[in-house]
């Protein structure tokens, strides 16, 4: 109980010394002093008086910032994250103004960060811009959050590098971004790329669309990435959505630097790729093992699951997935583990599917931030998908319902009522079907 008694008062100490700070589109630098009334304009302005557990509030409408926003310095803690939100009920946006010269956007260096709600876009590739410049970057940044993002109609996409480990990105959407004067080839939703050894990031629950080379990349990354819950498609098209863009990947997990097959490095699960000029899933490069359980990919224009014995002939584990109506279902190496896909065995139709109309994929959020909840690729009650799955350990489907007694291959989940006996007694275990289990 003294314990308790003292830890109490330095917890209400720790929060009374949190401070709230505004920034606004109308805010101004020369005459602010950062409150609510009297905000501050930009970022670089209000960044050196942060401290851990305070909260940046960033106040909607348009931010038109006229040089790069330079973030560096500043960190909170694993218990005080320091937060960049968007004030409550409203959007800021963040861009440039017509005399912005300058490289990334908004360049940021920081552990324990907790982006949220934030809407950056109109960072357009000029003439004189030799490289596809990201509108946000983290470098050697630890445990960051970035959730709800809207990252658009950019050159280069959201970039997370050097030693960078334990961030998350969670429920954003990477869309329409476009390098046209270097020819395509780097305009990525987000690029997880160029990061060390020993790291760790994860992507959870975004969307990565119409972008001019890939949804998400990889490249050089030699830490472990983790991805699920995500969906991809018509990536690797130019601003028309049919002119051949860059590679046009969903998902490139690679490639990698030192990393060989002996341990494993990425996993991707409970994800959805379609309608990508090329890829659904392309191990390209990356030589480290990968996980790829219980996603869905479909009607990609050229390979859907690749993994070529041209990087190696290596034992990934590949389990649970669907890969139907793309130009070529699957390219992989003889030396995967494979089980309980539906190359196997299986006849997939579109009648497998309570839908395969895409309408709504780029539609409107839930509540709660997460995908939107629609029919699309969701099998129907009649498949021989269902059940057919074997146990990977994941227990949650794309669309956050639970699992069946017996899993169902692909990334979406019909799920079970499982009725037992237990001390003598009926027991519901679940919802949807009934399965009977005696003890």
């Amino acid at each position: 109980m003294k314990r308790l008694l003292w830890i109490l008062p330095l917890l209400l100490s720790l929060n009374l010394q949190a401070t709230k700070w505004y920034i606004s589109p109308t805010g101004n630098d020369a005459t602010g002093n950062g409150t609510m009334g009297a905000p501050y304009f930009e970022l670089e302005k209000v960044w050196p008086s942060l401290s851990a557990g305070d909260t940046l509030y960033l106040r909607g409408g348009t931010y038109q910032f006229n040089d790069s926003q330079g973030l560096t310095g500043k960190s909170g803690t694993a218990g005080n994250y320091i937060n960049v939100w968007a004030y409550p009920g409203e959007t800021p946006v963040l861009t440039i103004s017509g005399s912005y010269a300058q490289n990334e956007l908004i360049d940021v260096v920081g552990d324990y960060l907790y982006w949220k709600g934030i809407d950056i876009s109109g960072f357009a590739q000029r003439p004189t811009d030799t490289y596809a410049y990201a509108a946000l970057r983290f470098t050697d940044s630890d445990n960051c959050i970035l959730e709800r993002l809207n990252y658009h109609h950019n050159m280069g996409g959201l970039r997370i590098k050097g030693a960078s480990t334990g961030n998350l990105i969670l429920n954003c959407d990477f869309h329409h971004i476009y390098d046209p004067y270097t020819s395509y080839g780097d305009g990525d939703g987000c690029d997880i790329a160029e990061v060390d050894a020993g790291s760790i990031n994860t992507v959870r629950g975004c969307r990565f669309w119409r972008n001019a080379d890939d949804g998400i990349d990889l490249w050089s990354n030699d830490g472990y990435v983790i991805i699920e819950n995500c969906w991809s498609w018509m990536n690797g098209y130019r601003e028309d959505g049919t002119t051949t863009g860059g590679d046009g990947a969903g998902f490139k997990m690679g490639a990698t630097v030192t990393l060989d097959s002996t341990t494993f490095q990425r996993t991707i699960q409970n994800c959805v790729a379609f309608d990508n000029r090329q890829f659904g899933i392309t191990q390209n490069g990356a030589l480290c093992l990968h996980y790829v359980y219980h996603n869905t990919i479909f009607r990609n224009l050229y390979r859907g699951i690749y993994f070529s014995t041209s990087w190696g002939v290596s034992p990934h584990v590949i389990r649970n997935n669907i890969a139907y109506a793309n130009t070529t279902n699957t390219v992989i190496t003889a030396g995967a583990v494979l089980s309980n896909n539906s190359w196997s065995g299986f006849t997939v139709t579109d009648a497998d599917f309570i839908s395969v109309d895409t309408t709504g994929v780029s539609g409107a959020r839930q509540l709660d931030g997460s995908l939107p909840d629609l029919a699309f690729v969701n099998l129907a009650s009649n498949s021989d998908l269902k059940d057919a799955g074997v146990a990977v350990g994941i227990n949650i489907d794309a669309a956050g319902a639970t699992r069946g007694y017996l899993p169902d291959i692909g990334a979406y989940e019909i799920e079970d009522i499982r009725i037992g006996t237990i001390g003598g007694k009926a027991k519901t275990l679940g919802g949807g079907n009934v399965v009977m289990i005696r003890k």
